[in-house]
């Protein structure tokens, strides 16, 4: 026979699993927030150390295309060549006597930085004038 002390027991411990089945879904879905924010935390931080990246090899295109010019006023740019994780190329332009245009191309695990630099030859050496990023694809 069941007592009423007997069925305030069973009832106790069933209200009692319950708050625990709650408790525990309550952690888990905590956790699996904090999990989610974290996660587009790092991709957000890996997007912005590639955008670094390319500028960094687009910078490093710009300054091995100044130094071909030092070397050889007539130097046409850059063959295409792996550098830094990356690759890094570029072309020389001479619109007019002692005025040259370098387009860099810089590009790191899949994502591509472009940019457009404007050289004043001179006797000393060749001297940057102007610079400007390009979007990716876009022409000189």
């Amino acid at each position: 026979m069941v007592t009423a002390r007997g069925r305030r027991r069973r009832s106790e411990s069933g209200h009692a699993l319950i708050f625990a089945l709650m408790a525990l879904l309550m952690v888990s879905v905590a956790g699996a927030l904090l999990a989610g924010g974290l996660l587009l935390h790092l991709r957000a931080a890996r997007h912005e150390a590639e955008g670094i990246r390319l500028t960094a090899l687009a910078d490093a295109a710009v300054a091995a295309s100044l130094a071909e010019l030092a070397a050889s006023p007539f130097s046409r740019g850059l063959a295409e060549r792996e550098f830094g994780g990356g690759s890094i190329a570029s072309d020389i332009d001479r619109p007019e006597p002692g005025r040259a245009v370098l387009v860099v191309r810089a590009v790191y695990r899949g994502g591509t930085r472009r940019v457009r630099a404007e050289v004043r030859l001179t006797a000393a050496g060749p001297r940057v004038t102007a610079w400007r990023p390009l979007p990716p694809g876009a022409g000189r």
